[in-house]
């Protein structure tokens, strides 16, 4: 075929650029002054740098975007707040869980809400928090009777009640089946928090508006009104559920026992006593405040 000889084609000489990249003849390789400083990616809330040989660049790369300090900060407040005393609280009146709620919640980490002494027993049971705070006052089982079956059933978790009773033999009461703290709803705030904070620590607290706030100087609880000291905890909740309106299969239920041992219990509380109906029973369980009415 006619035409020009085909030469062979020689590639065309590379030149280093800077850095250690090749470039082509004849494109224009910018000096160091001009190069364009490594790129800088976020991960998160810090930023990371890419490999780079400036060590001006690294160290801008390396510091914290703007905002990622409060990143951090939030990060080592909710760390924190995860180590909260957990706390679970019991009142008839939803309003007033929410309120106590609202109010602790800076210190403690509410768990649990109930409104009444079942509901109470059974979040306790599920929860195991470190704390419980209660009335005494609650619908379908009192808050001695849930109290007295938590400390045995949940020796780690510390009971306090909340009250209005300004009454001695109460307290006695409430220590008696194993609470640790009994607080009046007249202290401040302040003073809520510390008598909480006292309990977790293993001491008992007393308001000092009754017996100066010593729990040792309260009345024996063996002595109450009524000769009610002479029932067992266990037999206290079987009056208790029973002086509530519950028949003895719902207390069997409520309780986790046979109808015949809620049987056994009443008819050991009414012998000991020495009442002959149930009617005597309730009017005295009333008027002995084991059930703690009123007063709220």
């Amino acid at each position: 075929m006619g035409g020009e000889p085909v030469r062979d084609l020689e590639p065309t000489p590379l030149k280093p650029q800077l850095g250690g990249a090749p470039a082509r003849e004849g494109t224009s390789v910018s000096n160091s002054s001009h190069r364009r400083p490594p790129l800088c990616r976020e991960a998160g809330s810090n930023v990371r740098p890419l490999l780079g040989s400036d060590p001006q660049n690294r160290r801008r790369c390396e510091s914290p975007a703007p905002g990622a300090g409060n990143f951090l900060s939030g990060r080592r407040a909710a760390s924190v707040g995860a180590s909260r005393p957990t706390l679970l609280l019991a009142d008839a009146q939803p309003l007033v869980v929410e309120a106590f709620a609202c109010l602790l919640e800076a210190e403690f980490e509410v768990v649990g809400r109930a409104s009444d002494g079942l509901r109470l027993v059974e979040e306790a049971l599920r929860l195991a928090p470190a704390l419980v705070l209660t009335d005494l006052s609650l619908p379908r089982l009192g808050g001695l009777a849930a109290a007295g079956r938590l400390c045995r059933e949940l020796p780690s978790t510390r009971v306090v009640f909340l009250t209005a009773h300004e009454d001695p033999g109460l307290a006695a009461e409430a220590f008696h089946v194993g609470a640790r703290g009994y607080v009046l709803r007249s202290v401040s705030p302040a003073e809520l928090t510390r008598a909480l904070q006292a309990v977790l620590r293993g001491e008992r607290w007393l308001s000092p508006g009754l017996a100066d706030g010593n729990p040792d100087a309260l009345p024996d609880p063996r002595h109450v009104p009524g000769r009610l000291g002479r029932l067992s905890p266990r037999r206290r909740e079987v009056v208790d559920l029973l002086v509530e309106g519950h028949s003895m299969k719902q207390a069997a239920a409520a309780l986790g026992i046979s109808t015949r041992t809620i049987a056994y219990h009443k008819y050991q509380a009414m012998k000991a006593l020495a009442v002959t109906s149930s009617a005597q029973l309730v009017r005295l369980a009333v008027e002995s405040r084991l059930l703690a009415r009123g007063g709220n």
